[in-house]
């Protein structure tokens, strides 16, 4: 499913009920929750490595979280409904211990954007070419520029027990080990 159409999908709050549905998307060997969805997992598991990123102009600012399909049990809450759908996406049903019976849609939009606009934006779009920048550091904007040229390998070493796995998609792991196969060959 296009990055485009899982924005339009969560767009479609116009209820409670619809207030209450996370949705999670299987992306490599993890599922992803964005925007809305990736909200209500972050109100139960505030812990969740949250990733807010710029992208093409249709979709704008989109927030993502993704945990492995084994976690989707730790990860809902005590009381929701959790259904597989036939396209491999997984809906679940927030219970109203989480959002009460009483919630307003129009006052959990509310809640929704000011959390949204209070977390720091990336812009994926950005051009790595020709830049000496450390693309998977644990935060690239609190980050210092690396230098050019060879890093030590003790430096080496850091990046790699620093770099949390858990939390990256399969091609941002591979991108990483790519960089860092790239470092040794220059050490040797």
């Amino acid at each position: 499913m296009q990055l485009s159409e899982i924005v339009e999908i969560e767009k479609q709050r116009g209820n409670l009920f619809e207030c209450r549905i996370a949705r999670l998307f299987r992306e490599g060997m993890f599922m992803r929750a964005y925007n809305w969805s990736a909200w209500l997992f972050v109100k139960h598991h505030p812990e969740l490595k949250i990733s807010n990123r710029q992208t093409k102009a249709s979709e704008g600012v989109v927030t993502m979280i993704g945990f492995p399909p084994q976690s989707i049990e730790k990860y809902a809450p005590e009381g929701a409904q959790i259904t597989t759908n036939t396209d491999g996406s997984v809906d679940v049903v927030f219970p109203s211990s989480i959002i009460p019976d009483d919630a307003e849609p129009q006052s959990l939009a509310a809640e929704y954007e000011e959390w949204k606009s209070s977390l720091p934006v990336a812009d994926s779009r950005a051009s790595k070419k020709g830049k000496e920048q450390e693309p998977f550091s644990e935060s690239n904007a609190a980050s210092a520029p690396q230098p050019s040229g060879i890093l030590p390998l003790t430096s080496i070493m850091q990046r790699i027990i620093a770099y949390p796995i858990e939390s990256k998609s399969p091609v941002e792991s591979m991108l990483f080990l790519s960089e860092i196969r790239r470092q040794l060959s220059a050490l040797i």
